[in-house]
């Protein structure tokens, strides 16, 4: 084995010796012989023990001889590793074949990102793979994260349909129809009063109400409760008065009066 030029070259011991030297006449072995079949001899211009002929990156020194992609070029020279048509140098993933898909921008390709959305949280932990969402929060604990939970509440109703997102409420009862649950609605009978302040939370729609946020029927109801009266001639007198006032203040109709009272007369 001799260094020529800065090749390696290695020569079999036959019974002339050898050498050979970029295919040129070079001082043999042996002083004073000829070079004889070059055949015998092997470089290694890299140096890495791999002969030129079988090493896949014949310039660049790699003992290892990886090819990742087996396209016949080592790793260490191949410019595109990974075979997926994008040059190492513009790759998102060099060393991983992918679409170069990259969700926050970070320069690393989702396939390669450990965290492909940014949001900080490692994918092997996110609860919303592909969305950013830090705060993790899953309302309904069932391993989705709220960001990307199609039921966020966990109340069998898609959120895109749920009048009350983020509040489980299955029956989606909405009083006043204005769509807002009854759950999740400040004011659930639309008479202008919110619920905190509303004597009469369930008030038929469209009636004028007090500033309780009673209407003529719920008015007459609680001046007049049951058994508060001595006998049944005073209920009575009660429910007239009062579904008079009730009228005279329009929350109430004739008609609605004049059902009051006979209901009061029949002592119902």
């Amino acid at each position: 084995m001799r260094s020529l030029s800065g090749w390696l070259v290695w020569c079999v011991t036959l019974s002339t010796p050898v050498v050979a030297a970029k295919g040129a006449w070079a001082r043999s072995a042996v002083e004073g012989t000829r070079p004889g079949n070059v055949a015998n001899c092997v470089e290694d211009r890299d140096h890495d023990g791999v002969e030129d002929a079988l090493d896949n990156c014949p310039r660049d020194a790699n003992l290892d001889q990886l090819d990742q992609d087996l396209d016949g070029q080592g790793n260490v020279c191949d410019q595109d590793v990974d075979g997926d048509g994008v040059s190492n140098m513009r790759d998102v993933c060099p060393a991983t074949a992918d679409n170069q898909v990259d969700s926050d921008r970070d320069g690393a390709g989702d396939v390669c990102d450990e965290d492909d959305d940014g949001d900080g949280v490692p994918d092997v932990q996110d609860n919303c793979l592909g969305l950013n969402n830090p705060a993790q929060l899953d309302q309904d604990n069932d391993g989705a994260g709220d960001a990307c939970d199609v039921d966020a509440d966990g109340d069998l109703v898609l959120d895109r349909v749920d009048n009350c997102v983020g509040v489980p409420n299955r029956g989606q009862f909405d009083f006043d129809r204005d769509g807002r649950g009854d759950v999740c609605d400040v004011d659930s009978d639309g008479d202008g009063v919110p619920n905190e302040k509303d004597h009469c939370p369930t008030t038929a729609l469209r009636r004028r109400t007090t500033k309780d946020g009673c209407g003529g029927a719920e008015l007459v109801a609680s001046r007049c409760l049951p058994g508060t009266a001595r006998n049944r001639e005073d209920h009575m007198v009660c429910v007239i008065h009062h579904a008079r006032v009730a009228t005279q203040a329009r929350l109430l109709t004739e008609a609605e009066r004049a059902a009051l009272v006979s209901h009061a007369v029949r002592g119902r």
